[in-house]
């Protein structure tokens, strides 16, 4: 966590000039790093077996194991702190070896991203941005063997057959995607056809 003016000076060398004025104004900055040799832990954290040995003299499954999860540990992170009513400025632009000389010298560790925490001023917070529909971003796969059926209904139409029921529309309201929507008012994982 990068809090003092001092560590603030180093961090701000490493931003890109578009990411400067956020980071200095922010409360505090977290730089989620990976730690390339996580597996010397695992003997520790994974006691039942030979883990460490997956991942010894095998750099190309270290680092994507590494950013992976240490991706999917920021990105929890950023949920815990939303939770708690922090605004999140999570961000990639920065220089990852001057960011890495300034804060990981010597250690294993190098940046992932950075995330600015605080309460942003909501004047100055940026709106959410367009998301691709469901359609867009996700395929859904057969099992193999298995024929393919006809197309199904795109999703906002299943979405909006459903929808007028009184707890999906609770929740709909909210702008949830309509799988989280229904899932969360305790509705089934799709609409019946």
């Amino acid at each position: 966590f990068v809090r003092s003016p001092e560590a603030k000076a180093r961090l701000l060398a490493a931003v890109d000039p578009g990411n400067v004025e956020k980071t200095r104004s922010a409360p505090v900055t977290a730089i989620i790093g990976m730690d390339m040799a996580f597996y010397d832990k695992l003997p520790q954290l994974l006691p039942h077996a030979d883990a460490k040995s997956w991942f010894e003299g095998k750099p190309a499954l270290i680092e994507s194991t590494a950013f992976r999860n240490s991706s999917l540990q920021g990105a929890y992170f950023i949920i815990a702190a939303r939770a708690l009513g922090l605004d999140c400025g999570p961000m990639s632009g920065f220089d990852a070896a001057k960011l890495d000389a300034a804060f990981f010298a010597g250690t294993s560790v190098r940046s992932n991203f950075i995330c600015n925490f605080g309460r942003g001023d909501p004047a100055r917070l940026f709106a959410r941005s367009p998301r691709l529909a469901f359609e867009e971003a996700c395929t859904i796969a057969c099992p193999r063997g298995r024929p393919r059926r006809p197309a199904p209904r795109p999703l906002s139409a299943r979405w909006a057959a459903c929808r007028s029921t009184p707890r999906v529309a609770r929740v709909a309201r909210s702008g949830a995607p309509a799988r989280t929507a229904l899932r969360a008012a305790g509705g089934p994982a799709w609409p019946s056809r």
